[in-house]
């Protein structure tokens, strides 16, 4: 792996995860975080080496969490700052990753025009995938209110 050094105490690894090294991730924490344009819980047929790309943030952390479960090393991983990535990593300006930047998250590397690219094709899979978690969780809600026979239209007209 080429690494980078940022500061006395820190390196970057310059080389993107791939597909095969997040679906490890996957299979071992059985956890459904698979990316956005992924037909089924697999990368398809030629991929296994590729960047993994259609992840959310929160999947990217969690990946670097497992990471540091792991008993095979001893450094402690993160995603990179939005300042060290940009020292550090050079990717094609189609292919962007997610840094930390202050409190919340960016992606570093990708171009401006790709980005406009990037969100008006992909931003529609996220509001989908982001209402099918809100459609699940009032499914839940649903249920473990139905599960104390509450009387519906008795609710709805004390609400109204």
């Amino acid at each position: 792996m080429p690494w980078r050094l940022i500061d006395d105490c820190c390196e970057i690894d310059t080389d993107l995860i791939t597909c095969a090294e997040y679906q490890l991730f996957l299979y071992e924490t059985q956890t459904n975080r698979q990316p956005f344009h992924w037909e089924g819980d697999h990368f398809l047929p030629g991929m296994a080496k590729l960047p993994i790309t259609g992840i959310k943030a929160d999947d990217a952390v969690a990946f670097c969490t497992w990471l540091n479960e792991q008993e095979f090393t001893e450094f402690e991983y993160r995603l990179p700052t939005l300042e060290e990535a940009n020292q550090a990593i050079v990717t094609p300006s189609t292919l962007g990753y997610w840094c930390t930047q202050g409190e919340t998250f960016a992606i570093g590397g990708i171009d401006r025009e790709q980005w406009q690219i990037w969100q008006d094709t992909h931003l529609r899979l996220l509001e989908f995938s982001c209402l099918g978690d809100l459609v699940d969780g009032l499914i839940l809600l649903l249920d473990s209110i139905c599960d104390l026979d509450i009387d519906w239209s008795l609710e709805r007209r004390i609400a109204i």
